[in-house]
């Protein structure tokens, strides 16, 4: 698709603003952000108290394994499928999609089943038991990643909803009970896990075909062709952004143990699971949409759409993340065992803000997806994940679970500077002025607020210093001319969600 400038063509005006709509859908998709990101975050309270260090550390490390399976095998079908599900529906290949996507499903499974008899024998006695659900829960977790790509892609927002609704309360509640009833074992939380993620993704993939009103025609060589074309280049990127991620708990594991892993992750989990709503949100709403723009020409009003998101979530961003940063003892208490990992608690600034910067980089990431560009994410993202690994085996072995935070922040912060030095390969205005606001007062804010978290540890005080900060927060921001707030909340007053 070329933008209309270039191509001399003038569209139609359109019937609703781009920031409307999305305002409009942002409130459609609330529940089905904001229940999966409670589930989770309560998993860390449940799992983290209820699991020994080492059985929690074993516990994460297999999911971190699930994970790298997933992007290895699953992220290119479901980034091509979301890109080409509106496409192939013009022009009346929906089925001969759906046959190719299901199709190339059943290959990755194969390759799970073989890949798990190859190296279970070949694993130490705590991960040759647990790479059996391990690879159940890779195979049904790919699959339903590629389910919220296609419902994304179609507009579902209520199957999108109650798939990650069930699939996330599914496992803390099954995982719980397995706990309670069999043993406080890494393996009964995975064996939950796999039981939920397989029973729903077998019977969403059944309601999502009958919601697309599409039936499997012939498998395609074709659209696999086209597919394989978008999406295989994302597999090097995506492998790399994986390992960006999450490269460190593997040097944790191998230098200093499982309960190394277990300390680092419940200080990374904590802000991750807070930024991942926020962002999570704002990209299922508009992410959609921007797409729809660049196909039907709309190439100016997708850039500016990306813009205003980018303005959107540096403000909520960095609200979220200020307030984690600012009472690190008061969230390991509430949200984990302040017995257990109450000495890390120094962990989530450091990565909160490097996760928070890192954010930023999803808006440029998707327009080169969009423009089909997606060996620029493997060159930049491959660079900083080495960088990230070479930096992790030089302070993790001396300085432990710090060094692996100092590693995360170099590393992620390059990884953004250098996808927003790209701009001008997807000519999006980038606004650097919120930006450096929101670094300034979130930073000024944040020192304050860690000086009264040591003050009051444990005290009831620490609670309401949390409402104390966000109204801080929101009116600096104003006072300092920041209006975003102000134009967010009009845009949601004047479109409510359709029934």
């Amino acid at each position: 698709m070329q933008d209309t400038a270039e191509t001399g063509q003038t569209n139609p005006p359109l019937k609703e603003s781009p920031l409307r709509e999305t305002a409009r859908d942002l409130l459609i998709y609330v529940p089905s952000r904001f229940l999966p990101a409670l589930a989770s975050i309560l998993a860390i309270k449940v799992f983290s108290t209820l699991l020994p260090k080492a059985e929690y550390g074993a516990y994460l490390t297999m999911i971190y394994t699930a994970g790298f399976v997933t992007t290895v095998l699953f992220q290119w079908i479901k980034n091509s499928a979301f890109r080409y599900l509106e496409a192939y529906r013009q022009e009346g290949q929906l089925g001969a999609l759906l046959a190719t996507v299901a199709g190339s499903l059943v290959i990755n499974f194969i390759v799970i089943l073989i890949a798990v008899l190859i190296f279970r024998p070949l694993l130490p006695p705590p991960y040759h038991q647990l790479i059996i659900p391990t690879g159940v829960i890779a195979a049904f977790a790919g699959t339903i990643g590629v389910l919220e790509g296609l419902q994304r892609a179609a507009r579902l927002p209520f199957h999108f909803t109650l798939m990650w609704v069930l699939e996330s309360w599914g496992k803390l509640l099954v995982g719980w009970a397995l706990i309670i009833m069999v043993a406080p074992k890494a393996m009964a939380v995975l064996a939950g896990n796999a039981t939920v993620q397989t029973t729903i993704a077998l019977a969403f993939t059944i309601w999502l075909v009958y919601a697309l009103g599409a039936r499997f025609s012939r498998f395609n060589p074709q659209v696999l062709k086209r597919l394989l074309r978008f999406g295989i280049p994302m597999v090097g990127s995506a492998l790399a952004i994986w390992g960006l991620s999450v490269a460190d708990r593997y040097v944790l594991l191998y230098y200093r143990g499982e309960a190394a892993v277990s300390n680092y992750s419940v200080g990374y989990l904590i802000p991750q699971r807070g930024l991942d709503f926020t962002l999570g949100l704002i990209m299922i709403a508009g992410y959609p949409i921007i797409v729809s723009l660049f196909e039907r020409g709309y190439d100016q009003e997708a850039r500016q759409l990306i813009s205003q998101l980018c303005r959107a979530y540096i403000y909520l961003g960095g609200m979220v993340a200020g307030t984690i940063a600012a009472f690190p003892g008061l969230w390991i208490r509430v949200l984990s065992d302040y017995s257990k990992y109450g000495s890390y608690a120094f962990l989530i600034p450091i990565i909160g803000l490097a996760l928070a910067i890192y954010r930023l980089a999803e808006f440029t990431v998707k327009g080169w997806e969009i423009r089909e560009k997606t060996h620029f994410n493997m060159l930049v993202f491959g660079g900083t994940m080495m960088l990230n690994l070479a930096l992790n085996l030089l302070l993790v072995p001396r300085y432990g679970e710090l060094g692996a935070a100092l590693a995360s922040l170099v590393s992620l912060i390059l990884a953004t500077a250098v996808t927003l030095h790209s701009l001008s390969l997807w000519k999006w205005e980038f606004p650097w002025l919120n930006l450096l606001r929101t670094l300034l007062l979130t930073s000024l804010l944040v020192s304050i607020g860690i000086d009264i978290d040591q003050r009051l540890q444990g005290s009831f005080v620490q609670l309401v210093a949390v409402p104390v900060y966000l109204l801080l927060y929101m009116f600096l921001h104003w006072v300092t001319g920041d209006r975003t707030l102000l134009h967010l909340l009009r845009l949601l007053r004047r479109h409510p969600p359709n029934p």
